[in-house]
């Protein structure tokens, strides 16, 4: 990897620490909207395909774009809430027709609506379960924004302290050790280079830390400083003063920082991010 490249993308990360990355199982991309957090998700998946892996990717809470994920030949794990709470009781009770109807009484969809986080659970059970089944498995999760995904993490954490016996307990318990190790798990957190979106993003990451899920990075996308530009105009010279000034002012400067890029096709940014990453990991 030439070193130029290493300090222009990835600062403050050994090629080693790189290499370790690489290695995890299940991958989280979240942040807030407009950061470029889905088109990074694709990118990281297709890198990592590229490295012979094999790869699932999963859009949790959200509209996946279906045609764009077959164009970059992506394989896609069709898993949505409603269908894993409706699996796992169905685990639990020994009976998909008790299950189904369980799941359409009222009481039930009430509990639901009240504790949506219930079903962010069963979400992270099948994830951790489809991975444990097969060894040679690496999951990416486009996960929702950063408050959503973060309800989606505390979920298990949180029911662990309700429920200390009972059906759940032993699947929390699996849920929060998986999540917690470091050689399992990677989060990327995405934000833009403003001064409120790196802030939003640090505290989004102690929170996140605070879980006890150490492997937590962030990453400063659409950055015009990192573009490498020449003789930009002036509004573009402001840009970067600013990137410069926020970055500085919130001491978030040993991060991996992507640049701004120009293409405006959805596959063509995949594919210029795809390089971006070999680039930096190989």
């Amino acid at each position: 990897m030439k070193e130029d490249t290493q300090n222009c993308l990835w600062q403050g990360f050994s090629h080693s620490k790189s290499i370790d990355i690489l290695n995890r199982k299940l991958f989280i991309f979240t942040g807030k909207g407009g950061t470029g957090k889905t088109s990074l998700a694709l990118a990281w998946a297709k890198y990592l395909i590229k490295k012979k892996r094999k790869v699932l990717l999963n859009d949790v809470g959200q509209n996946p774009d279906f045609e764009l994920r077959r164009t970059l030949k992506i394989p896609y794990l069709n898993l949505d809430m409603n269908s894993c709470m409706k699996d796992y009781m169905a685990h639990k009770l020994g009976s998909v027709i008790i299950s189904n109807w369980i799941m359409d009484t009222s009481f039930f969809k009430s509990l639901f609506k009240i504790l949506p986080s219930l079903s962010y659970i069963t979400y992270l059970g099948k994830i951790i379960k489809t991975l444990q089944e097969d060894q040679s498995l690496t999951i990416v999760i486009d996960a929702e924004s950063s408050g959503h995904a973060l309800a989606m993490l505390e979920s298990p954490f949180n029911f662990k302290d309700i429920f200390l016996s009972g059906l759940l307990v032993e699947d929390l318990h699996q849920i929060i050790n998986y999540l917690s190790d470091q050689n399992n798990t990677t989060i990327f957190t995405l934000c833009n280079p403003s001064n409120m979106a790196i802030t939003e993003t640090q505290e989004l990451i102690s929170k996140i830390s605070e879980l006890g899920i150490p492997e937590v990075y962030p990453i400063i996308n659409n950055s015009y400083h990192k573009a490498g530009i020449n003789n930009p105009p002036d509004f573009i010279k402001k840009k970067i003063n600013l990137e410069k000034k926020s970055m500085k002012d919130t001491g978030f400067q040993e991060v991996m920082m992507l640049p701004h890029l120009l293409e405006l096709e959805d596959i063509n940014i995949i594919n210029e991010l795809t390089n971006q990453l070999r680039e930096i990991f190989n």
